[in-house]
Order: structure tokens, then sequence, then C-alpha cells
């Protein structure tokens, strides 16, 4: 992995390298900071961003795109990541081309109330129609738009993605990187809310495009709602799919779910451990805390008290976001390291108050999962 990520940094910096040389000193600004993201230095990479100067909209749209990734993901700096959409926005209405967040917003709600799966919502009310018809956001504008909705699932809000994601997937005219971006947001928020077949409706709908992802949110929208062998499938093509070390390590990190669910804890902790240490090299969504949290609930689950203890250690030195599920696995993790070690009243108040905070969020699917967790741990 090492060689294969030290080529893929030299490519890189050599694009920077021949793009400065030429005078295209923003194209050559984006090629260092992408230079400097993949090889683990984003506070540089920030540094380089903020100095440039976009020269037309479409690099308005790539330069918040590449910033806000960066400060949201990689520096844990979500405030910061809005404010970069923002001046994207503001970029792009200066040059007359701006649309407004909040009606996309407004009518993703309408969208989301009537959403089917079937790649339209229902029939709207008169009252709702005129805003349905028009979605007043430039394309550009659409594409930041997307981002933020992958931002708000990230942030553990299922529910604003999906009412983010909506109008934009279902919108014919919106660039294709921006319906695929929402439909991520779409299917992932969906699968989390317990909607499984409407998930698999919209990932399958654009997977050809973006097949890692999409065949990871139906792992997901299958593991949550109970359907294993469907799972481990959609799971193992997330894997195949990928070309990355993340990819890898984010695919790897279901199956072991997966499998853990499926009674296999051998098989689990090889897929959680190799998460962990595909992660431990390059981390920059953070998604290290999950396979550390899922190490901790297949050792402690396979008897191994020491081990889901050290896993637990580990996971504590990390800073860690309560998206994507990682709070509500992070919490498990510690249920069932305390009841490892025989502590089984602590084991159970741990699991009710990951139910009570998947319940909170909308999280029907995680909630689902914690109450299977919580049976278990009390029979």
């Amino acid at each position: 992995m090492s060689v294969l990520s030290g080529m893929s940094r030299l490519a890189e910096e050599g694009f920077a390298r021949a793009a400065l040389q030429s005078g295209c000193h923003f194209s050559a600004g984006l090629a260092e900071a992408r230079a400097l993201m993949a090889s683990g230095r984003p506070d540089e990479a920030e540094n380089v961003l903020a100095t440039l100067a976009a020269p037309n909209a479409r690099g308005e749209v790539t330069l918040a795109l590449v910033r806000a990734r960066n400060l949201f993901f990689a520096l844990n700096r979500s405030a910061d990541a809005e404010a970069a959409l923002r001046a994207g926005e503001e970029a792009l209405a200066a040059r007359g081309l701006a649309g407004s967040p909040a009606s996309l917003a407004r009518t993703g709600k309408d969208a989301v109330r009537g959403f089917t799966g079937s790649g339209a919502p229902l029939v709207r009310t008169s009252a709702d129609a005129p805003a349905a018809r028009t979605l007043p956001a430039s394309l550009g504008a659409m594409e930041l738009h997307a981002l933020r909705a992958r931002f708000a699932f990230a942030q553990g809000d299922p529910r604003a993605a999906l009412a983010m994601a909506a109008p934009v997937e279902a919108d014919p005219t919106a660039p294709d990187a921006a319906r695929v971006r929402a439909a991520v947001a779409m299917a992932e928020a969906l699968a989390v809310c317990g909607r499984r077949d409407e998930a698999i409706a919209v990932a399958r709908r654009w997977e050809p495009a973006c097949v890692r992802y999409l065949a990871g949110a139906q792992a997901l929208a299958h593991w949550l709602a109970g359907s294993l062998p469907e799972a481990t499938y959609e799971a193992e093509r997330s894997y195949a799919a990928a070309t990355d070390p993340q990819g890898w390590a984010v695919a790897a990190l279901l199956l072991g779910h997966v499998w853990l669910s499926r009674g296999d804890t051998d098989a689990a902790l090889r897929w959680f451990r190799e998460s962990s240490v595909l992660l431990r090299a390059c981390d920059p969504v953070g998604m290290r805390p999950a396979a550390l949290a899922g190490i901790a609930q297949a050792a402690a689950q396979a008897g191994d008290a020491a081990h889901a203890a050290k896993a637990i250690a580990e996971l504590d030195r990390l800073p860690h976001t309560s998206g994507r599920g990682v709070g509500e696995e992070l919490g498990l993790a510690r249920a069932w390291a305390a009841y490892a070690l025989g502590d089984h009243t602590r084991a159970i108040a741990l699991a009710t108050a990951v139910l009570a905070t998947a319940e909170a969020r909308g999280a029907d699917g995680f909630a689902a999962r914690a109450r299977t967790e919580l049976a278990r741990l009390a029979a």
C-alpha cells in the first residue's frame, strides 16, 4: 500500500509542478493541495486552498468542494466546511449563477414526505407544486448542496440529509456529479432510517456511476434490516469495486459487521482488523474508531475480554464524531466490553442509552440493531 500511495503522491506533485510552470496557478494550487491531502497533511492543504482565486464558475465549484471536504473530513472543522460551501455559493452569485440553498431544503422536505423510491416524489398539493417545479439553484450550487447533504449524514442527521439530497437527485437538469453525490447521501440516509427498499431503489438507479459507494449503501440497508446473505453479497461487491485503501477499509468494516451479525466472530475480527490497519495509514473521513469498535464487539462476543478492553483503550485515544452510526457502534462496543468483564448491569445501561440516541436522531435502522443487541445482553 505504501508504494502505491507514494506513487500517487509523486504523480500529483509532478502535475502540480507542470501546471505551475505552464502558468496555470489555479490548477497548480489545486493539484498541490490534493497531493498534500493524499499525504496526510490537510492543514497545509487548507493553507494552499485558502489563497486560491478561481478563474471561472467551474473553478469556484471545484475549489469549494475540495476545500469543504478537507475541512469537514480531514480537519473536523464542520463550521468552516459550511463556510467554504457558502463562500462558493456567494462566488457563484457574484457571477449571476447562484441559487437559494434554503429553497432547495424546503423543496427537499416536500420530496422526503412524498418519496416512494420510484425515482420521483408523490404528487404534491397545489400549494407545493410551484416549489416542486422550479429549483432556483445554478448547476454548480446543486453540486455544493449535494455535498452539504453528505455532511448532514456524516454528522448523524439522516433526516436532514434526505431533505437536502432528494430534490437534487430528482432533478434531471442537475449535473450528474451532483445527482450521484445526492443519491449516495439518500441511499445511506434511507438505510439508516430503516427504509431498506427505498434505499435499494435509489442505489440501483445510480449504481453504474458509483458502484463502490452504492453497493455499500445496499449492504448497509440489508444489514440493518437483518437480510444478512444479501448484505454479505453487496458488501463483497463494494470491496471488489474499491480501488484505494479507504474503499477497501470501509467495505471491510461492513463485512466485519455482517459476519458478526451472522455469528462468525473469527471472520468478523479478520475484517475489522483489516479495516483498522488500512485506516491507521490513512483515514481521511475518520472511520478508524468504528473499526476499533467492531474489534471490541467481536472480541467481547468471542469471550476475549482483554482484547476487547485493548481495542476500547485505543479507541479512546482517537478523536471521533457521532455520525454515520459511529456513535451507536462505539456505545455497543462499550456495552459488549462491559458484558465480557461480567458487568451486565453496566452493559444493559450502555445499550439502552444507544437505543435512545438512535431513536432520537431518527436512525430507525440503528435503533432496531440496538434493540437486538440489548435483548442479547439482557438474556
